[in-house]
């Protein structure tokens, strides 16, 4: 209603200048969390809270730790008292020594974790925007398994993620076949990247907000020569 341009300028991955050797990175987290090379890890980023769907992930794991034993799930996020609550429940379904709560960490060190990581997961069920979080995800260069919703949409697509509806048993699935499959995790992961550094890189942010001024300055010497 100003007669006044909307700018919208796309975030950038929060790890964009954390990007080190990811293969020693890989290598020495893996060492530090004692994972071996055959361990499939499986990676969760964010909040515990309700819309970010970290239940599905949580109710998915017994069906993955079935079809594929050698999985191993790390949470980064969450307050101690909500780690406490979900440590209680994977104790009641016998799969809490698949999971390694990290807590928040640094993003020097997420960079190491996102490193170590097979394949990472985005279960949000709401909203209408990704988190910057998926778009670290692909930065990463991972395999990215996500529900099939308006936020993640917004970012990720068939041809660099997974997506699933937002049901326990669909997410399994994808996380059991990208288990099995290696080469179907290598060749998300490096499409995801590319999607990164096509549409979302600092070149990208810095062009967005050059648009923005130069309108800004444009609009203010308009104005100044019609009064």
């Amino acid at each position: 209603g100003h007669e006044s341009r909307a700018c919208l300028i796309n975030d950038i991955p929060g790890t964009w200048q954390e990007d080190a050797d990811g293969v020693a990175q890989r290598a020495e987290t893996r060492a530090r969390l004692a994972l071996d090379d055959e361990t499939t890890v499986v990676t969760y980023v964010g909040s515990f809270r309700k819309f970010q769907g970290v239940d599905l992930v949580f109710n998915a794991l017994p069906a993955v730790l079935r079809e594929a034993p050698g999985t191993r799930l790390l949470m980064v996020g969450g307050r101690p008292r909500e780690i406490a609550q979900a440590q209680a429940l994977l104790q009641q379904a016998d799969v809490a020594g698949a999971v390694t709560f990290l807590g928040q960490i640094p993003t020097a060190e997420l960079v190491g974790v996102l490193a170590a990581s097979d394949i990472l997961v985005a279960p949000r069920r709401g909203g209408t925007h990704a988190p910057m979080k998926v778009l670290d995800y692909l930065f990463a260069g991972r395999a990215v398994v996500a529900t099939d919703s308006a936020a993640n949409r917004s970012v990720l697509a068939p041809a660099c993620a997974m997506l699933v509806p937002p049901a326990p048993e669909a997410f399994a699935g994808a996380i059991v076949a990208l288990a099995r499959s290696p080469a179907r995790r290598a060749e998300l992961g490096a499409a995801g990247r590319a999607r990164v550094l096509a549409g979302f890189s600092f070149g990208d942010f810095q062009d967005g907000l050059r648009r923005c001024y130069a309108y800004v300055e444009l609009k203010q010497l308009t104005g100044s020569r019609q009064s």
